[in-house]
């Protein structure tokens, strides 16, 4: 397969990456600041039309980041790197997020110690990437079939329960099933929201096409891809066919219609998940990388640090959420250990909510915040050699 400049997949990786970083950001700025985050359900039919394309439209942000992930592992394969030093790469770069998650990134959510382990996106792909580590050494076609079959069998694996598995019933919720309390020390409680397989499998499919991203016809290609993957998600979801455990059902009139037909399941990501948010990201693929210079190169920035990014944003998120409560005289009180009141205490943020102008305003201010951090980080990493440089 005749390949693009290099410089070139490289851009459109950060540009996507960049993207979805921005929208996660709106996510959880949304869930913090408005009462659409504990309130009620931010899908469901009693919510505003602004309220669901808000928290809709960020369902495009972890399939895009966990198959990238898998994509990036790909072109590193095609760049030279032998399977023994891939494998050895990713494996202690999973292991390493998932230490972080279970750190750095759990206290910049709840800002207390101790505090809910509340597994999310970063585990799920730090594991992904300790089994796409045996996985490298077999060819790519493996990978993809691997992946395909993983995300397509999704909602049967959804429909086993855990008691079918006996004394692994525990390991099976970690792989499949949500929500998962896991037994824990006395004072310490751990909920698994991003179930390991399922985005283990998206991780392959990025793995499996990854030379997709270096054809010199690779626009064309994912637009292709996309209309067909959405073709797919209208096929099997109109008719209630097969590809998420909950059909859609007409509302009462034709917005909570749509509502109900396009609130597929995140976690475990459902077939009609991927094939919707995955096909409109493909789609829009070739647009994004096209935007004028100074926009690309501003998601770019993003893109190119995902980890400091990532996790910059929910720290910076979580403080301008503070900020908003003092300046409205709000109580502060579910500021701090924030992830164990957001599950179990949700109705200590009762009394306060920013209307959702306002809740842009403060996304606008956070994104604002974190770009410049990112510019520096970035120059830095570009400017820094050593080996641990690569797990920051």
């Amino acid at each position: 397969m005749t390949t693009a400049p290099t410089r070139d997949r490289i851009a459109l990786i950060d540009i996507l990456r960049g993207f979805v970083i921005v929208l996660m950001a709106l996510d959880h700025t949304r869930e913090f600041s408005n009462d659409s985050g504990w309130a009620y359900n931010a899908l469901g039919p009693e919510a505003h039309p602004l309220i669901y394309v808000t928290r809709w439209i960020t369902h495009l942000c972890a399939p895009t980041f966990v198959l990238l992930a898998g994509v990036s592992i790909r072109l590193q394969s095609l760049g030279g790197l032998s399977p023994i030093a891939l494998s050895s790469r990713i494996l202690k770069r999973g292991l390493w997020l998932v230490f972080l998650e279970l750190t750095l990134i759990g206290f910049v959510w709840s800002f207390s110690i101790p505090f809910l382990q509340f597994w999310q996106v970063i585990w799920a792909i730090g594991w992904s990437m300790v089994l796409m580590a045996g996985l490298v050494f077999a060819p790519p076609i493996v990978s993809l079939i691997v992946g395909g079959a993983i995300v397509t069998a999704s909602s049967v694996l959804s429909a086993i329960p855990p008691d079918a598995f006996g004394p692994l019933a525990l390991l099976w919720q970690i792989l499949h099933r949500i929500p998962a309390f896991l037994p824990a020390p006395p004072d310490t409680q751990v909920f698994v929201v991003y179930p390991i397989l399922p985005w283990f499998g998206l991780m392959a499919l990025g793995y499996g096409m990854g030379a997709l991203f270096r054809s010199e016809r690779r626009d064309r290609n994912l637009v292709a891809l996309g209309l067909a993957m959405l073709s797919l998600f209208l096929a099997l979801r109109l008719p209630n066919l097969y590809g998420d455990p909950r059909p859609w059902s007409p509302g009462e009139d034709l917005t909570r219609t749509l509502y109900s037909f396009f609130d597929v399941t995140k976690n475990p990501p459902s077939l009609s998940f991927a094939l919707v948010t995955l096909g409109m990201v493909f789609v829009a693929a070739p647009g994004l990388a096209r935007l004028p210079k100074p926009i690309a190169g501003f998601f770019r920035t993003f893109g190119a640090v995902p980890l400091f990014a990532y996790i910059a944003h929910i720290a910076i998120m979580h403080l301008y959420a503070i900020l908003v409560r003092v300046i409205a005289g709000a109580s502060l009180s579910p500021m701090t250990d924030t992830m164990r009141v957001f599950v179990f205490e949700s109705e200590r943020f009762e009394g306060f909510s920013l209307p959702l102008w306002a809740t842009y305003l403060t996304w606008f201010a956070v994104i604002a915040t974190l770009y410049p951090l990112c510019r520096w980080w970035l120059g830095v990493k570009q400017r820094r050699k050593e080996w641990w440089m690569a797990y920051l």
